[in-house]
């Protein structure tokens, strides 16, 4: 009979172990695609800024020129050793797709605060907010910033 508890003890015990390590390589697994994503959305943020630095804001291919709305997704990538802003989703990024939205952004006449929501009678044609999201497995991670026409 002791044999038995004893066995029972420790068969509990094993499952239970087993079951934590594989909750730990779970979170494990997890926590690194957030720190993918992160990375993911900082690149892309990185590389619209080195985009918009290499146009012309109001020319052909420039940001002043972009479709905005969750409508219309863009993406950045390299071609002939320049950044390229793409139509549609980057889905060459392993398990995740990633993602350019842009926005009009209104500014306050007075005080040149941007405006929440936007107002299109303030529209700064200098300014877009670029919203990047990374999406995996049914997650998602987004980032915002505000892009600005700094040559006008």
């Amino acid at each position: 009979m002791d044999v038995l508890l004893a066995i029972a003890i420790i068969g509990i015990a094993f499952t239970v172990l087993l079951s934590a390590a594989s909750y730990a390589l779970n979170f494990s697994s997890s926590t690194n695609k957030m720190f993918q994503a992160n990375y993911l959305i900082k690149e892309e943020m990185d590389a619209l800024r080195a985009y918009r630095d290499g146009v012309d804001w109001a020319g052909t291919g420039g940001l002043g020129s972009v479709s905005t709305g969750i409508g219309n997704p863009y993406y950045l990538a390299i071609s002939s050793g320049k950044w390229v802003l793409n139509p549609g989703t980057d889905s060459g990024v392993g398990p995740f797709t990633r993602q350019i939205v842009f926005d009009y952004v209104s500014r306050n006449p007075g005080t040149l605060d941007v405006e929440n929501p936007y107002n299109s009678y303030d529209r700064d044609p200098n300014t877009l907010k670029a919203t990047v999201t990374v999406q995996w497995a049914g997650q998602s991670w987004s980032a915002q910033t505000y892009i600005v026409n700094y040559k006008r």
